[in-house]
């Protein structure tokens, strides 16, 4: 398996849990932003809507230009296509992707040239606590088979 390694300054953006309509379970007691921010002093974060709109991702491309890492925490990115869209645009620059699937799994299954792509499968705090057990380094993944 392979681990996060942090590699200089990295930003991470994630859309938090309540501004969707799923009610998963406390949602807005806890988030990726604020825990980030507790645990993980080294990193920058930046929230995104749980549907960006085109100039609030020409915003957030913007902002990752100035990191070598960027970590983006997606919430059922197959509804919520702009999600995508904003991933797509930041693969285009030349720093290193990591995408995290908190919710629905199928957000990028498709999409191969995402290399570091990792699935939790709910916005929950334990999912949350894995996350940043991962970028902390601590928690070596599966490879996908492509």
């Amino acid at each position: 398996g392979k681990s996060f390694v942090k590699k200089g300054k990295v930003l991470v953006i994630a859309v938090r849990p309540s501004v969707t309509t799923i009610a998963d379970e406390e949602a807005g007691s806890f988030d990726i932003i604020s825990t980030i921010k507790k645990k993980l002093p080294g990193f920058d974060t930046l929230d995104s809507h749980v549907k960006p709109t085109p100039k609030k991702i020409v915003e957030a491309v913007n902002i990752a230009k100035n990191y070598e890492q960027v970590v983006v925490c997606t919430y059922n990115g197959n509804i919520y296509k702009s999600q995508l869209e904003l991933v797509k645009e930041l693969n285009k620059l030349d720093l290193e992707l990591s995408v995290m699937a908190m919710r629905n799994p199928y957000d990028l299954l498709d999409d191969l040239t995402i290399e570091n792509y990792v699935c939790f499968y709910e916005y929950t705090p334990n999912s949350v606590n894995a996350l940043i057990e991962y970028l902390s380094g601590n928690l070596p993944l599966k490879k996908r088979n492509k």
